[in-house]
């Protein structure tokens, strides 16, 4: 199956998903206490920093079809640690 159909489509996707986000934060009541957040804003490099850490900003998934080769692994593994990151925040009872 040719996948290079799907290329343009799924940045542009990307690019909408990030516009949404701004547009549901946007529109998100101010009495609101629910988080709109992308998923790697949940890596624990992010979430459990100690104070004077240098913080590394959030980074959106890695587009699979950009990536070469290990381009699929390194998305799922990227998944796998910000899911791991926002199931050990909530274990921890933070909600950031």
């Amino acid at each position: 199956m040719d996948q290079s159909k799907f290329v343009t489509p799924i940045a542009a996707c990307v690019n909408r998903l990030i516009s949404s986000l701004s547009n549901l934060q946007a529109k998100q009541p101010s009495s609101s206490k629910s988080t709109i957040a992308l998923l790697g804003s949940y890596d624990p490099d992010i979430l459990f920093a100690k104070p004077g850490d240098k913080v590394p900003k959030p980074k959106a998934i890695a587009d699979p079809y950009y990536g070469g080769g290990s381009g699929f692994d390194d998305c799922y593994k990227q998944c796998v640690r910000y899911a791991e990151g926002f199931l050990d925040m909530l274990e921890k009872g933070s909600t950031r």
